[in-house]
Order: structure tokens, then sequence, then C-alpha cells
């Protein structure tokens, strides 16, 4: 590659691929020159990083922190449950609200003014339980796919007079059916069976065992469905749930119905449960209108009381996430084991329920309370390190030297894989120079050597301009490569060609004829490079060449 050296502080010269360099060609200069010869290398280094990433050890998990949410309502809201994309609750006055992501709420347009007592989600439909308007009022069932909008359905609940209204309170679903239940004691037609929501049939004696008030709920125990109760109908047996097997689950059948007895000391005989949860073989009651009264049967079947830091009328029990949490009018409270409990949220207004989905609780209440609790994902900054292999410009060797004269200067070894070079002159201007690999061809002198003089001023490459004194100017040499050059050189000459064609000089060494020529530098142009062609001999590979050399400044 050549190249002009024009200011006074280093040049590098990038070579557009790793080669083979011997030689430097450039002008005289009477100071040392500095040659730097790089390459490229691997390298490995460690970088590091700083990296955030989670952190469980402050993280909270969902049903620790709660955060209320704006229901833009303020009337009680009963029940709430997931399903079909949207969560629905359902409270006083006909209110239905939904939401996609427990945030934003909107109501729904029921065009109902009464209760709405409890919902569920199953087979692609909202289910939720109402009470009625009047003595000839039998619509007790609301459905909807949405959420959005809703049908009603009549059931005609026996017992009903003018003074009591029939209402059913909790409905459930599960393995494709639903089930709900009123609240009164006078009559027994208090669950109501269906597997699609619309058509209802029910059960009146389920052995005996009739519900005084309470309200209900199930969960799942060991292949049972749970439901909470108080007494039976005769009124000798108290503190009573009744279970099913869910091995062989269908509701319509009264002798699926078992009932157990809750045997604890310290409870009365008008002992009523409000609702049920289990988790590892134990089985949770929560009494009813008691404050944070909540009853417990371990895995030997033994009852006892739990009353520790649980404080309000008991609402709600439920175990989700691997936590408990417990509602009631004074707040939330969660428990790892269902033994030892903390406070999480205190209000004023009483929570009734509370709802579960995919990380993320809802909990309902009184004054149109909404309670959102989700996890938090704790973070921390960790430094990672990170192996990098890179190729960098190293230096790998220096060739220093102080040229005399223009020409072609061999450096004292030969230097691989270069791919850059970088060349560092004191304050003298340099011409043209150029770095690469020098082949030796063996030449005879073809006429006699020839020194000129002129008295024209004439322009050096490098841009001087000198007068013409009439003395020497320049010189010319022919010399001959008679079948001496082989096919290696002769490719490496046809490389460098579109540069030899342009007149650029050759930068010579000629130390070899030296005992035939007064110098052994020459810096020249070849005057035949334009017409450079090579003569092939009967040798096999090998050509001939004249060289006639002008010298240049």
């Amino acid at each position: 590659m050549a190249q002009t050296y024009s200011n006074n502080k280093p040049i590098t010269i990038k070579l557009n691929k790793p080669s083979i360099v011997n030689s430097v060609g450039l002008g005289s200069c009477d100071e040392d020159i500095k040659i730097e010869f790089g390459r490229k290398e691997q390298v490995t280094r460690i970088i590091e990083h700083e990296v955030e990433v989670d952190d469980p050890d402050s993280s909270v998990i969902a049903g620790y922190n709660w955060e209320p949410v704006n229901s833009n309502i303020t009337t009680q809201l009963n029940s709430v449950c997931y399903g079909n994309g949207k969560y629905v609750a359902v409270g006083l006055s006909g209110v239905v609200l939904y939401s996609t992501d427990g945030e934003i709420w909107t109501k729904a347009t029921t065009g109902r003014t009464h209760t709405f007592n409890w919902v569920c989600y199953g087979n692609g439909k909202f289910v939720a339980t109402k009470g009625g308007a009047n003595s000839t009022d039998l619509e007790r069932i609301a459905y909807s796919t949405d959420g959005i909008n809703w049908n009603y359905v009549n059931i005609p609940i026996g017992g009903q007079t003018s003074n009591t209204y029939r209402s059913l309170n909790k409905i459930f679903f599960y393995n494709n059916y639903y089930v709900a239940f009123t609240n009164t004691s006078d009559y027994n037609d208090i669950m109501c069976i269906s597997s699609n929501g619309i058509n209802w049939s029910f059960i009146s004696d389920r052995n005996n065992f009739k519900f005084t008030g309470s309200d209900y709920t199930i969960d799942t125990y060991n292949k049972l469905i749970l439901l909470v109760g108080s007494r039976d109908a005769n009124g000798t047996q108290n503190k009573q749930y009744l279970r099913m097997s869910t091995d062989n689950f269908n509701p319509t059948n009264n002798d699926n119905w078992l009932s157990a007895s809750v045997s604890s000391s310290g409870l009365s005989n008008n002992t009523q449960f409000n609702n049920i949860c289990v988790s590892n073989n134990n089985i949770y009651l929560i009494q009813l209108n008691n404050n944070g009264a909540l009853l417990r049967k371990n895995e030997s079947g033994t009852w006892s009381n739990i009353n520790n830091s649980l404080i309000g009328t008991a609402q709600a029990i439920i175990f989700e996430n691997g936590h408990f949490i417990f509602s009631s009018s004074y707040g939330i409270f969660t428990s790892k084991d269902g033994i030892d409990w903390d406070k999480r949220y205190i209000t004023t207004s009483t929570i009734r329920d509370i709802c579960f989905n995919n990380g993320i609780f809802i909990a309902v209440g009184n004054d149109g309370t909404i309670l959102k609790s989700k996890e938090t994902i704790g973070k921390k900054i960790i430094i990672v390190q990170e192996v990098v292999v890179e190729e960098i410009d190293t230096i790998f060797d220096t060739f220093t030297f102080k040229p005399l004269e223009a020409g072609l200067f061999l450096f004292n070894k030969t230097y691989s894989d270069v791919n850059h070079i970088i060349l560092t002159l004191g304050n003298n201007k340099l011409g043209r120079f150029a770095f690469g690999y020098a082949h030796n061809i063996p030449t005879s002198i073809a006429k006699e050597l020839t020194f000129n003089s002129t008295i024209e001023p004439r322009v050096t490459l490098s841009g001087q301009v000198i007068k013409g004194l009439g003395g020497y100017n320049y010189k010319t040499l022919s010399l001959d490569s008679r079948y001496k050059v082989d096919e290696k050189i002769m490719n490496d000459i046809k490389e460098g060609y579109k540069q030899i064609s342009k007149g650029l000089p050759f930068f010579i060494d000629l130390t070899n004829e030296s005992y035939k020529l007064p110098f052994n530098k020459l810096y020249a142009i070849d005057t035949n490079q334009q017409n450079f062609g090579f003569e092939s001999g009967v040798k096999k590979y090998l050509h001939s060449r004249r060289w006639n050399f002008k010298e240049c400044f």
C-alpha cells in the first residue's frame, strides 16, 4: 500500500488483508524513521454488567399488599367471581359490576333493583342468586354469558307467603352442576340443582339436615364437597355440616349427602357456620356473627378454636396461592398454616367475599368496597460476568532505520499476518512510500548507465519544484531479466498491475548489482509499463522482461 506522509504525526496504514511484509520503499530522509508492525490478535476478557433481576427475598406475594380500587358506587357488594376473562361482582339494589383487570370496573344494566346475593361461573355462564320483590315474585336466578347482559329465571320456592319472600343465597358450580341454597328454616325446598343454570330442580330432605339462617359454601377436601350447615330438621343435632364424595358426585341424589358434627368446646347448640375452607387435610369453619371465630379440624379429626389475632365479624375464608385469606368486618388477614394470622388490610367496611385468579385476589364488601392484591416482584442489582473474545490491533515488532537515499529497503526479517503498520517520522517531509513484499529478480545491465541534465525546471512526485541548473538531473537504467521471472513473482506483479499501469514508480534495491553500479537504491518509472508485457521462454513458468527505468524524485 502506497501513501504520502503529510504531517509530523504517526500515520497508520491499514492493509486490505493480513499480508507478508519484508520491505518498504520511500524517499530519502536524514533522520530515523520508526516502523511498527501490527496484527489482529484474539483477546479474552471478562466484562462485568449490572443486571436487574427478581429478588424473592424482597418480593411480596399476592394477598399481602391490598390496594383499594374505585368502584364508582357506594352500594354493598356481596360476592365476586372470575370467568370468561372477566371479574363480576354483585350486590344490593340489583348492582352488577364487571372488570377485565380488577382495576377498572363498569356497571352493568340489570333492569332490577333487588339484591343479588351470590355469583359463580361455570359452563360458560355467570349465574347469580337473587331476592324477590314480593310474595308473587319468583325470580331467583340471573344468568349471563358475558357478565354484561343478564337473563332471569323464575323458581317456585315452596313455603313463600306474603310476609316471607324466599331468597336463594349461596351458589357454587362443580362438575357440571350449579347448586344454590335458600336461607330460611320454615320450608323444605332449600337446595336447588341445575345443569345449565336455567332449568332447576329441588332437594328438600338431606338426611334430616336443615339450614337455619346461616350462609353456605363449599370446597374440595379429599375428594369431598363440603357444605356448611347448622342443625338437623328436628333441632336435636347441632353444629353440623354436609359433605359429598366427588367420586360419584350427583347433588340431585339425596343419599349422596352425608352429615357430620362439629365437636368443639365453647360452641352453643345454636352455633351457625358461615364459610368453609380446606387445605392439607384440615377443615376450617367460620362461625357466623362471631368475632373472628375460626374452627379447625386436623387430620386426626380433632376440632380446635383458632382466635389468634382474628378480629371482626367473620365473613369469608379461602386457601389460594399457598396462603389462607380471611375477611371480616375489620379487614383482611393472611396465614401460611391457618393457625398464626397477620393483619394485612384494615377497613371499616365489611369484606364479604374474595376470589382468586392467575395470581390476583379481588375482595368486595360494604360501601362499594373493592380491593385488589397481586404479587409484587422485588428487584435487586447483581453483577454478571461475561466472557468476551475480541480481535484487537496489537503491535508485535518495530523496525527503525535512516534512509539516506530513495529506494527499496529490506527489513532484517519477514513479517507475517500484518494488518496495519504505523510509521513515525520527525520534522522532515517524506514523499511517497509503500510497504509490501519485495521479490529478488536476477538481472543484467542491458545498456550503459546514463546521467542526464537539463536547464528546465522539474517537479518531484511530492510536488516540489526544482530549478534547472544545467547540472545532474536524473539517471536512466536498462535491465534485462532473461527467463528469470518465475510464476510466483509473475502472479504478484499481475496482482499489482492496476497500480503499476497508472505510472506509479518502482522502489528498487540494486545491492546485488552494486559492483557494476555506483549506487544501490533507485526510485524510478518503467517507461514501458503502459505496455507491461512479458515474454514466455522455452522453460516452463519462466518469463523474460526488459526494464527501462527513469529516475524519479
